[in-house]
C-alpha cells in the first residue's frame, strides 16, 4: 500500500468536483500531505483551461485551510478520464489516493461510484475515497454544520481478510494523524442467506471456519491504545449493519477492495457495492494488497 503523503483530487467546477476538492483538503491537512488538484482538459481550447483556473484558486481559497496546505494543479490530457487518471497514478509514484466526487444520480447525501470511480476500483494501486454529494456544502458560509478541522470517527469494515487488514492499516494511519478513535466492525452473516460473499483468494484456507469474533477482539487488541479503538461484533445482514454505524457520527468509512480478473477488473463485493452506494460519510477503498494482486 502506497504511503499518503501525495493526494489527487479530481476536479471539475461542478457540485462534485467541490465535495471531493473539500475532502481531499480534509485528508491532506488531517496527514500533513501536499495535494494535488488535477483536472482533464476537455479540448484544446485556453480560455477554458484559464477560466477553471480561476474557479479553482476561488474553490482552494474557500476550503477550511485556505491556503495553509502544500497544493498545485495538474492539467492532465490524453482520451478518456479514467484512461488519464490511471496514466496520473503511474507518473506520480508516490501518490497514496485518489479523492472523487459523487455520482450527479445519487440522492442527496449519498454516495454513488459514478462511471470514473467505477472503472478505476482495483485498477489503480492507491487507494479511492468518494466523498457524498454536497459534502462541500459543510465549507465554513454553509447553511450545513461546519466540517470538523479532522475526522474524529473512523470507522472499518472487518471480516479477517487480508483487504480487510490493509482497509484497517490505513484508517489506524489516518486516526493516528487525526487523533481519531476507530470503530473496527465485523459482521457474521453466516445465518443471513444470500448475503455471504465468496472469500478472496488471499483468505485463510480455513475462512469458512474462522471465529470472526476472536480475530476482531485479538486484531483491535494489537492497535495502539491511543487510537482507542471500539470493537464491534454484530449478527446480521452486512450492509443493512454498516449503513446503520455510518449514521452514527461517522465521519470516514474505509473499506477493502475485492477485484478478480487477470487484469484485476473494477469489481468490488457485491456489500462493498452496496455500502458504497448508499453510505452518507465519505468512503474510502483500499487497493488489493500485493500479495493479493500477485494471486488474482
Amino acid at each position: 500500500m502506497r504511503e499518503l503523503t501525495l493526494i489527487a483530487v479530481g476536479w471539475a467546477p461542478t457540485e462534485a468536483g467541490r465535495d471531493a476538492l473539500v475532502l481531499g483538503e480534509l485528508l491532506a491537512r488531517t496527514l500533513d500531505a501536499e495535494l494535488l488538484v488535477v483536472t482533464v482538459e476537455a479540448g484544446p481550447g485556453t480560455d477554458d483551461r484559464h477560466r477553471e483556473g480561476d474557479e479553482l484558486e476561488g474553490e482552494l481559497a474557500r476550503t477550511p485551510a485556505g491556503s495553509s496546505i502544500r497544493a498545485r494543479s495538474r492539467v492532465l490530457t490524453g482520451g478518456s478520464v479514467p484512461k488519464a487518471l490511471l496514466e496520473l497514478a503511474a507518473s506520480e509514484p508516490a501518490l497514496g489516493m485518489l479523492v472523487l466526487g459523487s455520482s450527479h444520480r445519487a440522492g442527496l447525501g449519498r454516495v454513488l461510484p459514478g462511471g470514473v470511480a467505477a472503472h478505476l476500483f482495483g485498477r489503480l494501486p492507491c487507494s479511492i475515497a468518494v466523498a457524498p454529494r454536497r459534502y462541500g456544502d459543510a465549507r465554513a458560509g454553509s447553511s450545513r454544520p461546519a466540517l470538523a478541522e479532522r475526522p474524529r470517527v473512523i470507522a472499518v469494515a472487518f471480516d479477517a481478510s487480508n483487504e480487510a487488514r490493509a482497509a484497517l492499516d490505513l484508517a489506524a494511519e489516518i486516526g493516528a494523524a487525526a487523533e481519531a478513535t476507530l470503530r473496527v466492525i465485523a459482521v457474521d452473516s453466516r445465518s443471513y442467506p444470500g448475503t455471504a460473499e465468496p472469500r478472496p483468494e488471499t483468505a485463510p484456507a480455513s475462512a469458512g471456519a474462522i471465529d470472526l469474533q476472536s480475530e476482531l477482539h485479538e486484531t483491535v487488541a494489537a492497535l495502539p491504545s491511543e487510537l482507542r479503538t471500539l470493537p464491534i461484533y454484530e449478527r446480521g445482514a452486512p450492509v443493512e449493519v454498516l449503513l446503520s454505524h455510518a449514521e452514527e457520527g461517522v465521519d470516514l468509512l474505509v473499506m477493502g477492495s475485492r477485484g478478480y480478473g487477470r487484469l484485476q477488473a473494477a469489481l468490488l463485493g457485491t456489500t462493498s457495492t452496496a455500502v458504497i452506494s448508499a453510505a452518507p460519510c465519505p468512503v474510502v477503498v483500499v487497493p488489493r494488497p500485493a500479495l493479493g494482486a500477485a494471486n488474482g
